[in-house]
This record gives C-alpha cells, structure tokens and sequence, in this order.
C-alpha cells in the first residue's frame, strides 16, 4: 500500500508502520484494516459494554484512522461508492452538504472535485491533521464543530455503526437537513 506521509508525526508513522508489518496480507485487505482497529481497541482498553469515553476518544485519535483513511482511498469499491455519491449530488442541484463524520475527508474531496459552487463543511470530532491539509486544497470545504446549519444533503458514510445509540444520532443529524433536503 502506498501513500504520502506528509504532515505525519514520527509516532503516527511509527504507528502505522507497526500496525502494517503485523499484517498477514500485502497489501491489507479490508479484513486486515478491521483487525487492526480491532487490535488499537484491545490495547487501549476499551470496552463497549461499560464505555470509558477517554479510552473511546484517545482509539478515535489513534493513527489506526489516518490508516483506514489512506485504505479507503485505494479500496476500489469503497471509492466506488464515495465516487457514485460524489456523482448523484453533482446531477442534483445541491448548494450545501454536511459530511458527518467525515473522517479523512475522502467523500467531502471528491464532491469538491466534482462541483467545485458546492459548500461542504465537514463535521468531524476526532479530525487527523492530515485529513485537514489534504482538505485545505478546497476552498469549498471547511469544517465545523457543532450542528447548528441547515443544509440541502448530509451524507455520512461508515459512520452510525460506531455511535452508542445511532438511530437517535440519524435523527440528529436528519434535523440538519433542510425541508425537501437529502
């Protein structure tokens, strides 16, 4: 798997680094990815029968993500997913999307690619720094820390499977969205 790791500490490659050489796969398959996260989980000692919410916050800080962002973006049905939804809000009219939890910022990017009039913000509460410089490049893509804004789409992808009560959470994230939205 290759990727630039400009804008990456020494201990996020390291971190990388270690995570890759234990796979038993080159490059990783999507199992490989979910069995490292499996593994920074493990390590840090989360739990989410009786969650300990600084353990939860410093496992979505972890390099495991820059990880799984570089992954998707080599992935050919992950980004043909991401490409077929960059795709349908292009051929539909859209001003303004909210991209929650948008992680590396791989969807945001190519919606910004696509349709450069199109306002994106990006609501991510653990935002790698690397997932920010690659965002910088589109003047379109700014990101947010609260869901205060309507907009006409919100997407989010691989992301209600991680939330404690993710129905509740669709429902917040649906109030986002103006009358007659996506």
């Amino acid at each position: 798997m290759e990727f630039d790791l400009t804008g990456l500490s020494e201990y996020e490659i390291s971190e990388i680094r270690r995570l890759l050489a234990k796979s038993p796969n080159d490059p990783p398959q999507l199992e490989d990815i979910w069995r490292m996260m499996d593994e920074v989980w493990d390590s840090l000692g989360c739990d989410n029968r009786n969650p300990n919410w600084d353990k939860i916050e410093e496992f979505y800080k972890h390099p495991v993500w820059i990880l799984n962002g570089f992954f998707i973006e080599q992935h050919p049905l992950s980004m043909h997913h991401r490409n077929a939804v960059a795709a349908w809000i292009a051929q539909n009219n859209i001003s303004s999307i909210l991209d929650y939890g948008g992680g590396f910022g791989t969807s945001a990017r190519l919606i910004a690619e696509r349709d450069q009039g199109i306002e994106i913000d990006i609501y991510e509460p653990y935002p790698s720094k690397v997932a920010v410089l690659k965002a910088e490049a589109y003047p379109n893509i700014d990101s947010v820390s609260s869901l205060g804004k309507k907009y006409d789409c919100a997407i989010s992808m691989d992301v209600f499977e991680h939330a404690p009560d993710p129905l509740k959470l669709f429902a917040e994230v649906i109030e986002t969205v103006n009358i007659g939205g996506f």
